[in-house]
């Protein structure tokens, strides 16, 4: 499984039958960097994945690829080699959080780094 950010959506008015109805979206896989804070960040590729948990743009997601991902029911007999099969709340390493999710004007969730974003956190 992967850590991805959403970066964006995929409309298509011609694809297979089996993913009629199904949303894909644009995602940024991450990776680790221990170098000064462990921090999440982008590997620079992007992939295209089916949701059907309803994430949204600059949401932090847990990614499922290869033949496990027909597994899931809503995906039986789809061709597709990655998934949305989680939504991220929270990243912690070693007692610190280092992302959370912060809730928006339409109560969707969003991603928050509390190390980038520090000063907006001491400010409340």
């Amino acid at each position: 499984m992967l850590v991805a950010k959403i970066t964006g959506t995929l409309i298509s008015s011609a694809k297979v039958s089996s993913l009629e109805g199904k949303t894909l979206l644009l995602v940024e896989p991450l990776q680790a960097d221990y170098e000064v804070n462990f921090q999440l960040r982008t590997t620079g590729q992007t992939m295209v994945v089916v949701d059907s948990l309803g994430a949204g743009i600059g949401d932090y997601v847990i990614l499922s690829e290869g033949n496990s991902v027909n597994l899931l029911p809503e995906l039986k007999n789809c061709p597709v080699d990655a998934a949305v099969v989680g939504i991220l709340d929270r990243v912690q390493f070693e007692h610190e959080a280092i992302y959370r999710a912060v809730s928006s004007k339409t109560s969707s969730l969003r991603f928050s780094s509390l190390v980038e974003h520090s000063e907006v956190e001491e400010a409340n």
